[in-house]
């Protein structure tokens, strides 16, 4: 079963893939949500937030565009967790 911290994570990630949050929106929910993971001990949020995390840079340093990053985002916001395919 996905951690609550894996879901709020990837909700708000589906916002920013669907659209609904800007890129900056979603960064400055993004950064102080994550910035603790590894005392969470939710390692399935922590390696969702690592993906973003590395994609977020990428784009940052250029190698992509904020509707690139979308699609290459976007497998991560439509896994289904363990609870809703349960």
């Amino acid at each position: 079963m996905k951690s609550s911290l894996y879901l709020t994570i990837q909700e708000q990630l589906r916002r920013f893939v669907s659209g609904e949050l800007t890129l900056d929106a979603f960064r400055d929910w993004f950064t102080p949500a994550t910035w603790d993971i590894d005392r969470t001990g939710a390692d399935d949020a922590r390696e969702l937030s690592y993906e973003i995390e590395h994609r977020l840079a990428e784009c940052a340093n250029g190698n992509w565009d904020e509707q690139e990053l979308r699609l290459l985002l976007r497998p991560f916001a439509e896994r289904r967790s363990e609870a809703a395919s349960a």
